[in-house]
């Protein structure tokens, strides 16, 4: 697999995360801003207020004194900023984790990051489900229209926006704000669902590294390497062999002979099944009468 496709597949389960916790995130603004352009504020106290539309004019309703419980949505928006957060940390360690490039310390680090990091939002997206869905379990229903238009009730906006839904259908505005109520709450799970991919991802590279063990601190995939170097691929290596050594050469001159030093000149040696270097010799004629008498320093 190539590096651009395996770095594409390890960045797509977060992007998923990312992009569920914006669709979560938006529906919550647009749900919010469609509920509130409906509502009216009462002139001699200041609660909200909501008129109604029935199948006919007998059957108008004004809700009076209404109030909305906020948990589920304060724990929607605080599941959605954890998400973005974690999003950015994912993002980043699997940008230094697609390859081996650094210290093992740094990519254990970030292999724990990553992990807890993923962890900790799915264990958060599955209370935060929960916690929602018992709240809007726990709701009280209406029998009735005549129900709907008692003063001074608190319910959740979903309770709200679909209770109008179906004792006022002409109120189509609640149909679709319903449909999103409900649609942000069960995209927690995706949002749970995307994390454990996340994790899967983590997994991949964690295993490229010679798994669970590695992350504990072991060498895990390259432990029967001593070191960096004996991890290099083999390859044809030509050495650069300095000026070395020499002869001493004789000088013509009376008396004590007079030696000067002539340095030898070499050739890079070849590895890799290449021919012998070759050495050259330097020819002292056989007809100085002193040349057993030289020493020839090699």
């Amino acid at each position: 697999m190539s590096g651009a496709r395996r770095t594409l597949l390890l960045f797509l389960p977060i992007a998923l995360l990312l992009s569920t916790a914006i669709a979560i995130t938006l529906l919550e603004r647009i749900s919010k801003n469609t509920f509130h352009s409906h509502l009216s504020r009462n002139q001699r106290d200041g609660a909200f207020e909501l008129d109604l539309r029935g199948q006919n004019v007998s059957q108008d309703t004004t809700v009076t004194q209404m109030d909305v419980k906020d948990g589920p949505i304060y724990a929607l928006l605080a599941l959605c900023m954890l998400a973005y957060g974690v999003c950015a940390l994912s993002a980043a360690g699997m940008w230094q984790l697609r390859r081996v490039q650094d210290t093992a310390g740094h990519e254990r680090a970030w292999v724990w990051g990553v992990g807890v990091g993923n962890v900790v939002l799915g264990a958060a997206g599955v209370a935060t489900f929960v916690y929602s869905t018992s709240v809007q379990a726990g709701e009280k229903t209406w029998m009735g229209y005549r129900d709907v238009g008692v003063a001074g009730q608190e319910h959740t906006r979903e309770t709200w926006v679909c209770g109008i839904q179906e004792f006022f259908p002409r109120e189509d505005w609640a149909g679709q704000t319903c449909g999103m109520q409900k649609g942000m709450r069960f995209l927690v799970l995706g949002l749970v669902g995307a994390a454990v991919l996340v994790l899967g991802s983590v997994a991949v590279v964690v295993r490229g590294r010679g798994g669970w063990k590695w992350v504990g601190g072991g060498r895990g995939r390259y432990a029967g390497f001593q070191g960096v170097y004996e991890m290099q691929s083999p390859g044809v290596a030509v050495p650069y062999v300095g000026a070395q050594g020499g002869q001493w050469m004789p000088q013509a001159g009376q008396g004590q002979p007079v030696q000067h030093w002539v340095p030898q000149t070499y050739q890079p040696v070849q590895q890799m099944g290449s021919q012998p270097a070759v050495q050259p010799v330097v020819q002292v004629p056989n007809s100085d009468p002193t040349v057993s008498q030289r020493p020839v320093v090699g």
